[in-house]
This record gives C-alpha cells, structure tokens and sequence, in this order.
C-alpha cells in the first residue's frame, strides 16, 4: 500500500488533470447568444407576414471567436461553432451584417419575401474573402 502522502499526491495531479482537460476542450467553444426573441422553432413560419431568416454557423477552426450578426443595426445575436440564430422580420429589403474580430466586417443584401424561410451559412475562415463570408443556401 503506497504511502499516504503518495496518495495525495496522485489524488491531486489526477484532479488537476481532469480540470485541465475539461477546461481546455469544454470553454473552447463560443456559445450561441440570441439577443432578439427566437420565433416557435415547431413551425415553419410563426407570423405569416413575417420573412423567417437562419444564420448558421458550420464548426470553424476559430470556435471560440465571437461572430456577431446585425440586420441593419439590429443586433441579432452571435452564433457559437455548430449554432444559429433565428428571427423573423418585415418583408423587403435587409442588409446583413457580419462582423468577427478584430475589425472584420462583411455584409448581405437581400429582398426578402413574407412567408419565406433564408438559410445563410457563414463561412468565415483562413483566407476568407470579407464579400464571400456569408452565402444564402
């Protein structure tokens, strides 16, 4: 039987190693922040009148880089690595705005029409081009 200060000792580099891990794969994500109401996600379109948009973000090297999505000077909310927003809004014309750190900045005109849904992947990455950071699929 090892000796109890031995003991300890293992005890505590087993806990500090758990923690390690936890923290270096559990905290290295951005999470997925909606700061306007998301519509009931059960239906397809919840206000008829209403365009219903999607902004999702595919898993990316950079997952814990905070991209924040606007439309016009609305802040949507910021997708985290295999996340989306969701909101729905007024029929016409809408700008898209998708900024990363540090002053990266790219943006997506549409006319959206009532009672359609847009899906809009972002694509942010190594090399990216700030005109083909968002594509309407």
């Amino acid at each position: 039987m090892p000796p109890p200060r031995l003991k300890k000792l293992v005890e505590a580099s087993v806990t500090l190693l758990v923690t390690a891990l936890a923290l270096m794969f559990g905290a290295g994500c951005a999470s997925t922040k909606q700061s306007v109401p998301l519509p009931d996600l059960s239906k397809a379109i919840e206000n008829p009148a209403k365009a219903r948009i999607y902004v999702f973000r595919p898993f990316a090297t950079d997952g814990s880089t905070r991209y924040e999505i606007m439309d016009r000077s609305i802040k949507i909310g910021e997708p985290g690595a295999n996340g989306f927003v969701c909101w729905e809004r007024d029929p016409g014309p809408m700008v898209l705005f998708f900024k990363a750190p540090p002053h990266r900045v790219s943006q997506l005109a549409l006319n959206v029409k009532a009672g359609q849904t847009y899906y809009i992947k972002l694509k942010w990455g190594w090399g990216t081009k700030a005109d083909d950071a968002m594509q309407l699929v």
